[in-house]
Protein backbone atom coordinates (compact mmCIF):
# COMPACT_ATOMS: atom_id res chain seq x y z
CA UNK A 1 0.00 0.00 0.00
CA UNK A 2 2.59 2.39 1.19
CA UNK A 3 4.73 1.46 -2.17
CA UNK A 4 1.35 2.46 -4.82
CA UNK A 5 0.79 5.62 -2.44
CA UNK A 6 4.49 6.92 -3.33
CA UNK A 7 3.71 5.48 -6.97
CA UNK A 8 1.10 7.90 -7.09
CA UNK A 9 2.59 10.94 -5.05
CA UNK A 10 5.41 10.55 -8.01
CA UNK A 11 2.89 10.56 -10.78
CA UNK A 12 0.90 13.35 -9.58
CA UNK A 13 4.34 15.36 -9.19
CA UNK A 14 5.03 14.88 -12.49
CA UNK A 15 1.84 15.59 -14.06
CA UNK A 16 1.94 18.81 -11.56
CA UNK A 17 5.73 19.61 -13.56
CA UNK A 18 4.07 19.07 -17.04
CA UNK A 19 1.12 21.45 -17.00
CA UNK A 20 3.58 24.37 -15.33
CA UNK A 21 6.47 23.42 -17.74
CA UNK A 22 3.64 23.86 -20.80
CA UNK A 23 2.14 26.58 -19.22
CA UNK A 24 5.44 28.35 -18.85
CA UNK A 25 5.78 27.59 -22.67
CA UNK A 26 2.53 29.01 -23.36
CA UNK A 27 3.07 32.13 -21.42
CA UNK A 28 6.28 32.30 -23.69
CA UNK A 29 4.70 32.31 -26.79
CA UNK A 30 2.12 35.27 -25.60
CA UNK A 31 2.73 39.11 -25.56
CA UNK A 32 3.04 40.32 -22.07
CA UNK A 33 -0.18 42.25 -21.29
CA UNK A 34 1.91 45.58 -20.86
CA UNK A 35 3.46 45.29 -23.61
CA UNK A 36 0.96 44.63 -26.20
CA UNK A 37 -0.83 48.38 -26.16
CA UNK A 38 2.85 50.09 -27.06
CA UNK A 39 3.38 48.31 -30.12
CA UNK A 40 0.10 48.69 -31.49
CA UNK A 41 0.60 52.44 -30.65
CA UNK A 42 3.62 52.33 -32.34
CA UNK A 43 2.41 50.57 -35.44
CA UNK A 44 -0.59 52.96 -35.91
CA UNK A 45 1.74 56.00 -34.58
CA UNK A 46 3.87 55.25 -37.99
CA UNK A 47 0.98 55.04 -40.36
CA UNK A 48 -0.14 58.18 -39.54
CA UNK A 49 3.35 60.11 -39.79
CA UNK A 50 3.86 58.16 -43.66
CA UNK A 51 -0.10 59.21 -44.36
CA UNK A 52 0.73 62.91 -43.25
CA UNK A 53 3.81 62.59 -45.43
CA UNK A 54 2.67 61.29 -48.37
CA UNK A 55 -0.42 64.03 -48.11
CA UNK A 56 2.39 66.76 -48.51
CA UNK A 57 3.92 65.28 -50.96
CA UNK A 58 0.87 65.52 -53.31
CA UNK A 59 0.29 69.15 -52.14
CA UNK A 60 3.59 69.96 -53.05
CA UNK A 61 3.20 67.96 -56.25
CA UNK A 62 0.19 69.36 -57.63
CA UNK A 63 -0.18 72.94 -55.69
CA UNK A 64 3.45 73.64 -54.80
CA UNK A 65 5.47 73.49 -57.99
CA UNK A 66 2.76 74.33 -60.60
CA UNK A 67 1.82 77.26 -58.67
CA UNK A 68 6.34 78.06 -58.35
CA UNK A 69 6.18 77.77 -62.22
CA UNK A 70 3.32 79.94 -62.38
CA UNK A 71 4.54 82.38 -60.75
CA UNK A 72 7.96 82.45 -62.23
CA UNK A 73 6.41 82.53 -65.83
CA UNK A 74 3.87 85.50 -65.11
CA UNK A 75 7.22 87.32 -63.72
CA UNK A 76 8.62 86.70 -67.11
CA UNK A 77 5.66 88.14 -68.70
CA UNK A 78 5.73 91.24 -66.40
CA UNK A 79 9.76 91.87 -67.39
CA UNK A 80 8.98 91.57 -71.44
CA UNK A 81 6.21 93.33 -70.83
CA UNK A 82 8.09 96.36 -69.74
CA UNK A 83 10.65 95.54 -72.49
CA UNK A 84 7.92 96.05 -74.81
CA UNK A 85 6.48 99.75 -73.36
CA UNK A 86 9.90 101.00 -73.40
CA UNK A 87 11.20 99.96 -76.95
CA UNK A 88 8.32 102.07 -78.63
CA UNK A 89 10.36 105.08 -76.98
CA UNK A 90 13.23 103.54 -79.12
CA UNK A 91 11.51 104.13 -82.19
CA UNK A 92 13.45 101.78 -83.53
CA UNK A 93 11.53 98.92 -85.58
CA UNK A 94 13.76 96.24 -85.05
CA UNK A 95 14.17 96.42 -81.18
CA UNK A 96 9.76 96.61 -81.33
CA UNK A 97 9.87 93.58 -83.30
CA UNK A 98 12.55 91.35 -81.01
CA UNK A 99 10.72 92.88 -78.00
CA UNK A 100 7.00 91.85 -79.20
CA UNK A 101 8.35 88.00 -79.93
CA UNK A 102 9.81 87.99 -76.50
CA UNK A 103 6.78 88.84 -75.09
CA UNK A 104 4.63 86.69 -77.12
CA UNK A 105 7.29 83.43 -75.88
CA UNK A 106 6.62 84.65 -72.35
CA UNK A 107 3.16 84.88 -72.62
CA UNK A 108 3.14 81.23 -74.48
CA UNK A 109 4.83 79.70 -71.36
CA UNK A 110 2.87 81.61 -69.06
CA UNK A 111 -0.28 79.81 -71.16
CA UNK A 112 1.67 76.08 -71.09
CA UNK A 113 2.85 76.86 -67.51
CA UNK A 114 -1.14 77.01 -66.09
CA UNK A 115 -2.35 73.38 -67.79
CA UNK A 116 0.00 72.09 -64.65
CA UNK A 117 -2.97 73.63 -62.72
CA UNK A 118 -5.73 72.24 -64.91
CA UNK A 119 -7.35 70.54 -61.63
CA UNK A 120 -8.23 73.92 -59.86
CA UNK A 121 -10.99 74.59 -62.87
CA UNK A 122 -13.59 73.12 -60.59
CA UNK A 123 -12.75 75.16 -57.49
CA UNK A 124 -15.22 78.03 -57.71
CA UNK A 125 -12.62 80.93 -56.97
CA UNK A 126 -9.45 79.98 -57.73
CA UNK A 127 -11.32 78.56 -61.11
CA UNK A 128 -12.16 82.17 -61.77
CA UNK A 129 -8.73 83.25 -61.50
CA UNK A 130 -7.15 80.76 -63.52
CA UNK A 131 -9.50 81.42 -66.40
CA UNK A 132 -8.99 84.70 -66.19
CA UNK A 133 -5.19 84.11 -66.37
CA UNK A 134 -6.24 81.64 -69.53
CA UNK A 135 -8.20 84.45 -71.33
CA UNK A 136 -5.24 86.58 -70.55
CA UNK A 137 -2.45 84.25 -72.19
CA UNK A 138 -4.86 83.25 -75.41
CA UNK A 139 -5.90 87.26 -75.98
CA UNK A 140 -2.22 88.80 -75.56
CA UNK A 141 -1.12 85.76 -77.64
CA UNK A 142 -3.42 86.91 -80.30
CA UNK A 143 -2.87 90.85 -79.82
CA UNK A 144 0.65 90.44 -80.19
CA UNK A 145 0.99 88.47 -83.66
CA UNK A 146 -1.54 90.91 -85.05
CA UNK A 147 0.82 93.29 -83.94
CA UNK A 148 3.76 91.63 -85.65
CA UNK A 149 1.45 91.57 -89.18
CA UNK A 150 1.44 95.42 -88.82
CA UNK A 151 5.22 95.63 -88.41
CA UNK A 152 5.75 93.53 -91.38
CA UNK A 153 3.42 96.40 -93.64
CA UNK A 154 5.56 99.13 -91.85
CA UNK A 155 8.75 97.52 -92.33
CA UNK A 156 9.48 99.06 -95.43
CA UNK A 157 8.96 102.23 -94.82
CA UNK A 158 10.37 102.19 -91.55
CA UNK A 159 12.37 105.68 -92.42
CA UNK A 160 9.62 107.67 -93.53
CA UNK A 161 7.77 107.01 -90.44
CA UNK A 162 10.90 107.70 -87.92
CA UNK A 163 11.42 104.04 -86.69
CA UNK A 164 14.54 103.73 -87.80
CA UNK A 165 15.88 104.64 -84.58
CA UNK A 166 17.95 107.91 -85.34
CA UNK A 167 15.15 109.60 -84.08
CA UNK A 168 13.20 112.10 -85.96
CA UNK A 169 15.22 113.60 -88.79
CA UNK A 170 12.76 114.32 -91.02
CA UNK A 171 13.52 117.93 -92.96
CA UNK A 172 10.94 119.78 -94.72
CA UNK A 173 10.70 117.73 -98.08
CA UNK A 174 9.36 114.87 -95.76
CA UNK A 175 5.96 116.90 -95.14
CA UNK A 176 2.71 115.47 -95.74
CA UNK A 177 2.52 114.76 -99.21
CA UNK A 178 5.38 112.02 -98.37
CA UNK A 179 3.40 110.60 -95.42
CA UNK A 180 0.37 110.31 -98.04
CA UNK A 181 2.94 108.74 -99.95
CA UNK A 182 3.44 106.58 -97.65
CA UNK A 183 -0.74 105.40 -97.13
CA UNK A 184 -0.90 105.36 -100.95
CA UNK A 185 1.96 102.63 -101.31
CA UNK A 186 1.87 100.99 -98.54
CA UNK A 187 -2.13 100.40 -98.47
CA UNK A 188 -2.11 97.86 -101.37
CA UNK A 189 0.39 95.55 -99.14
CA UNK A 190 -1.67 95.98 -95.39
CA UNK A 191 -5.40 95.58 -97.51
CA UNK A 192 -4.81 92.06 -97.90
CA UNK A 193 -3.75 91.50 -94.44
CA UNK A 194 -6.83 93.87 -92.53
CA UNK A 195 -8.82 89.77 -92.75
CA UNK A 196 -5.86 88.24 -90.81
CA UNK A 197 -5.05 91.88 -88.50
CA UNK A 198 -8.70 91.98 -87.74
CA UNK A 199 -9.63 88.43 -87.25
CA UNK A 200 -6.71 88.12 -84.22
CA UNK A 201 -8.07 91.58 -82.86
CA UNK A 202 -11.57 89.86 -82.83
CA UNK A 203 -9.84 87.10 -81.00
CA UNK A 204 -8.05 89.24 -78.56
CA UNK A 205 -10.81 91.01 -77.47
CA UNK A 206 -13.46 87.81 -77.13
CA UNK A 207 -10.60 86.56 -74.92
CA UNK A 208 -10.11 90.09 -72.66
CA UNK A 209 -13.97 90.22 -72.63
CA UNK A 210 -14.21 87.43 -70.38
CA UNK A 211 -12.18 88.59 -67.56
CA UNK A 212 -14.18 90.68 -65.11
CA UNK A 213 -12.26 93.19 -62.76
CA UNK A 214 -14.41 93.06 -59.88
CA UNK A 215 -13.60 90.31 -59.02
CA UNK A 216 -9.90 91.76 -58.42
CA UNK A 217 -9.09 94.04 -54.82
CA UNK A 218 -9.21 97.87 -55.28
CA UNK A 219 -5.35 97.79 -54.61
CA UNK A 220 -2.64 94.91 -53.82
CA UNK A 221 0.14 95.83 -51.61
CA UNK A 222 -0.33 99.06 -52.33
CA UNK A 223 -0.27 98.76 -55.84
CA UNK A 224 -3.84 99.82 -57.47
CA UNK A 225 -5.13 96.44 -59.43
CA UNK A 226 -8.95 96.75 -60.59
CA UNK A 227 -8.28 100.06 -61.81
CA UNK A 228 -5.53 99.49 -64.39
CA UNK A 229 -6.97 95.97 -65.16
CA UNK A 230 -9.64 98.16 -66.39
CA UNK A 231 -7.91 100.58 -68.63
CA UNK A 232 -6.27 97.53 -70.07
CA UNK A 233 -9.68 95.88 -71.11
CA UNK A 234 -10.73 99.79 -71.87
CA UNK A 235 -7.47 99.96 -74.53
CA UNK A 236 -8.24 96.49 -75.73
CA UNK A 237 -11.57 97.73 -76.93
CA UNK A 238 -10.59 101.20 -78.28
CA UNK A 239 -8.13 99.18 -80.67
CA UNK A 240 -11.18 96.25 -81.57
CA UNK A 241 -13.23 99.70 -82.23
CA UNK A 242 -10.34 100.91 -84.07
CA UNK A 243 -9.57 98.23 -86.22
CA UNK A 244 -12.93 97.15 -86.88
CA UNK A 245 -14.16 100.95 -87.63
CA UNK A 246 -11.02 101.55 -89.66
CA UNK A 247 -11.24 98.34 -91.85
CA UNK A 248 -13.72 99.54 -94.52
CA UNK A 249 -12.21 102.93 -94.89
CA UNK A 250 -8.98 101.44 -95.56
CA UNK A 251 -10.30 98.66 -97.75
CA UNK A 252 -11.71 102.04 -99.94
CA UNK A 253 -9.12 104.12 -99.20
CA UNK A 254 -6.83 103.25 -102.72
CA UNK A 255 -10.42 104.30 -104.69
CA UNK A 256 -10.63 107.65 -102.57
CA UNK A 257 -6.70 108.38 -102.65
CA UNK A 258 -7.63 107.83 -106.81
CA UNK A 259 -5.28 105.06 -107.18
CA UNK A 260 -5.58 103.83 -110.55
CA UNK A 261 -7.84 106.21 -111.61
CA UNK A 262 -8.64 110.42 -110.91
CA UNK A 263 -11.25 111.09 -109.08
CA UNK A 264 -13.04 114.40 -108.23
CA UNK A 265 -14.86 115.86 -105.17
CA UNK A 266 -17.33 118.81 -104.71
CA UNK A 267 -16.63 120.49 -101.46
CA UNK A 268 -19.49 122.55 -99.94
CA UNK A 269 -19.17 125.33 -97.34
CA UNK A 270 -22.17 126.04 -95.49
CA UNK A 271 -22.73 128.70 -92.82
CA UNK A 272 -24.20 127.89 -90.23
CA UNK A 273 -25.82 131.56 -88.54
CA UNK A 274 -28.27 130.78 -91.60
CA UNK A 275 -30.14 127.48 -91.27
CA UNK A 276 -30.69 125.80 -94.17
CA UNK A 277 -32.71 122.11 -94.65
CA UNK A 278 -28.87 120.87 -95.61
CA UNK A 279 -27.45 123.13 -92.75
CA UNK A 280 -26.56 126.55 -93.03
CA UNK A 281 -26.74 128.56 -96.31
CA UNK A 282 -23.84 127.67 -98.96
CA UNK A 283 -21.17 130.58 -99.50
CA UNK A 284 -18.67 128.84 -101.38
CA UNK A 285 -17.65 125.63 -103.04
CA UNK A 286 -14.39 123.84 -104.56
CA UNK A 287 -13.98 120.81 -106.78
CA UNK A 288 -11.15 119.05 -105.87
CA UNK A 289 -9.07 115.95 -108.33
CA UNK A 290 -6.84 113.73 -106.53
CA UNK A 291 -4.88 111.39 -108.24
CA UNK A 292 -2.50 108.81 -106.91
CA UNK A 293 -3.14 110.23 -103.71
CA UNK A 294 -2.41 113.66 -104.65
CA UNK A 295 -4.40 116.72 -105.51
CA UNK A 296 -3.47 117.41 -108.94
CA UNK A 297 -6.63 120.21 -109.32
CA UNK A 298 -8.36 122.23 -107.65
CA UNK A 299 -11.04 125.41 -107.84
CA UNK A 300 -13.78 127.24 -107.21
Amino acid sequence: MEEMKNIGERNSESKNFFIETKGEELAAHEFPGEARPSFLKSFFGGKVIVSLLAIFLLVLVFLGVPGFLVYLSARRVVASGRELYASFGSQDISKIRKALENTENSIKRFDGSLKFVFWARPIPVLGRYLGDAEAFAKGGIAGLEAGKEILDAAEPYADLLGLNGAGDQTDGAKTAADRIEFIVESIDELVPKLGTISGKIDVMQAHFGKINPNRYPEAFRGIELRSKIREGLDLVNQVHRFVSGGRPVLEQAPYLLGIGGERKYLVIMQNDKELRPTGGFITAYSVLTVKDGKFVQYGP
